[in-house]
């Protein structure tokens, strides 16, 4: 026989990614580019970032970095992946306004120095530095909690994750 019951009270383990830059929360849905607001690519947070320093915001491997090194996404030892977008538009800066210090395949820890951006070439060219972190689409994670405020690279928390919840089960 089924019968369809709550699972019982158990608090979900939550991981914590670390802000990979330092500046101000801005939720993903005032990020001005509908790629990332509207959670195309994943869910998370944006920080609008006050310098070029960015850190890894999770133990993992480098399962990817943008050629121009705008970008990078980091895969933890639980599988989940964790996409940095440095600054919006950034792309048409090219590889001259970003100095990526890791490669994919690379091990590195949260706090881990990735990349460094430069601040006034990326204003030369008009683009916005808030800089998208995201949990990338599967089917076994989600956003717990999103920080707010301004936080601190490898330093403050910008986002929790944990496994998707059951509301039901099978017995």
């Amino acid at each position: 026989m089924f019968w369809w019951k709550r699972k019982e009270e158990k608090v979900p383990e939550q991981q914590t990614v670390w802000a990979p830059v330092s500046g101000d929360i801005v939720p993903l849905e005032d990020v001005p580019d509908t790629a990332f607001s509207h959670g195309s690519m994943g869910f998370g947070a944006a920080i609008e970032m006050t310098d070029g320093e960015v850190l890894s915001p999770i133990d993992g491997v480098v399962s990817y970095m943008a050629p121009t090194g705008h970008a990078f996404a980091i895969r933890s030892r639980d599988g989940a992946e964790v996409f940095v977008h440095i600054g919006l538009d950034t792309v048409k800066v090219g590889e001259r306004g970003f100095a990526p210090r890791v490669r994919p395949g690379d091990e590195v820890q949260a706090g881990d120095l990735v990349c460094r951006a430069d601040m006034n070439l990326l204003h030369q060219y008009g683009c916005s530095t808030i800089t998208p972190v995201l949990l990338l689409e599967n089917n076994l994670w989600e956003v717990k909690e999103a920080a707010q405020g301004q936080v601190q690279a490898g330093i403050d928390w910008v986002w929790k994750y944990g496994e998707e919840e059951e509301t039901q089960i099978r017995e």
